[in-house]
């Protein structure tokens, strides 16, 4: 609504400048106002003083009565939801995905980075649940004998930095969907329309991808090369662009009335498909010592809120998680990869840090991660509710300290 109220005043603006004159220099008078007044608060002392009562307004007047009513009405109206379908209806608290058994749907699970972690937890999960459909794309070939005994679930080999193996991954689940939907000709705008062979077969549709694929190189700026970097942000953020890339026309024309797979199986729009990008609270707040997968992590974060106000038009809803440190073979092998990296590092640069520091400042602080790293399973379920929920959230803060501290964090004023 705000981005509509923006482009409506520059729509008026526009208008203004090519109207006649008196509307004219109305208009070209507010704008120049407007330049003189950011002229001015880019100088000193202005620009400190009008940033401390700007902040000081916020934090002690706007936010103590019009913040507290806004979040007690949301927090109220969530809670009624909850009690009346608990209470009423007698149904869960969150309303679910109706199960596609009961309404003659097969949906489909696009998830990466399902070696181990989150990944590989979330797959047993949705394979348990029996009502999804899962492709799970594993880094390593060794990693697909996992996936072998559970039969909703086909496994495949996919490095998210190759092109080729996120097509052959998106053509493998558009097999499994064209048994029994037509597809829309996205070169020529022709519609073709696939016979099923069996016309009792469900109607099958892609749910939600779920980016999940990560990579996290530990250490300080001057202590890693470019490749550190590249290796980092073509995983965490490329990665998840490639797959988004790779199905997203496929989701916006299944999301389409007037797409030919609704009307030749009789079948509405589907409008719950989602995106689910794995992102960490290191996407949210800088952290020290870890510059490659943190920076990677804020333009997957970037991208994915981008992603989001672009595709609010076509009912795909795109979902981020910003889980701390828990425990996975991420964090595990944080302090083991640390001590490799700086027994690796020229004499000169650790002639210029010098153990103590070493010691003091980047084992130390890496070993809180022994004491404040969270239940992996918490996280999983966050995912989950992601995928399964009728509504899901925008975002979901795993773990305390990301609830608590690091979403605070992420809101107060700079100096």
């Amino acid at each position: 609504y705000g981005l509509k109220v923006v482009l409506k005043f520059l729509d008026e603006v526009n208008d203004g400048m090519t109207k006649p004159s008196s509307t004219n220099r109305m208009v070209r008078r507010l704008l120049n106002w407007l330049q003189c007044i950011n002229d001015l608060l880019h100088l000193e002392p202005i620009d400190t003083i009008v940033h401390g009562l700007f902040w000081w307004v916020t934090l002690c007047l706007v936010l103590p009565f019009f913040g507290s009513f806004v979040i007690s009405a949301m927090t109220l109206m969530r809670l009624f939801r909850m009690l009346y379908r608990a209470v009423y209806l007698q149904q869960p608290l969150e309303e679910p995905i109706k199960n596609p058994s009961l309404s003659s749907r097969e949906l489909a699970l696009v998830i990466t980075g399902c070696d181990s972690g989150f990944g590989r937890d979330l797959v047993v999960e949705c394979s348990a649940s029996n009502k999804y459909r899962v492709f799970a794309g594993c880094f390593k070939q060794e990693s697909l004998s996992y996936f072998e005994e559970m039969e909703n679930v086909t496994a495949l080999v996919v490095d998210v930095t190759k092109d080729e193996d996120v097509s052959n991954l998106a053509k493998i689940v558009f097999d499994w969907v064209s048994y029994s939907t037509a597809d829309c000709d996205e070169h020529d705008g022709e519609t073709k329309h696939q016979e099923s062979h069996q016309q009792n077969r469900p109607v099958r549709y892609i749910h939600a991808l779920v980016n999940n694929a990560g990579s996290g190189t530990s250490g300080l700026v001057d202590w890693l090369g470019m490749d550190d970097y590249k290796k980092d942000m073509d995983v965490n953020c490329f990665g998840q662009i490639r797959i988004v890339k790779a199905f997203l026309p496929f989701l916006k024309r299944q999301a389409s009335p007037s797409c030919a797979a609704n009307k030749s199986n009789k079948e509405e729009s589907y409008i719950d498909a989602r995106i689910i990008n794995m992102i960490s609270v290191a996407g949210i707040v800088p952290l020290i010592g870890c510059t490659p997968y943190s920076s990677s992590k804020f333009a997957a974060e970037a991208f994915s809120n981008s992603l989001r106000l672009e595709l609010r038009d076509f009912n795909i809803q795109v979902v981020t998680l910003n889980p701390s440190f828990h425990q996975t073979p991420l964090v595990e092998n944080l302090v083991d990869n640390t001590w490799k990296m700086w027994n690796t590092l020229p004499s000169s640069i650790k002639e210029e840090y010098g153990q103590e520091y070493f010691n003091n400042n980047i084992v130390k602080s890496l070993s809180v991660l022994d004491i404040s790293t969270w239940r992996s399973f918490n996280a999983v379920n966050d995912v989950f509710k992601a995928i399964d929920l009728r509504r899901p959230r925008r975002r979901y803060l795993s773990g305390m300290d990301s609830k608590y501290v690091f979403s605070v964090h992420r809101l107060l004023p700079d100096w």
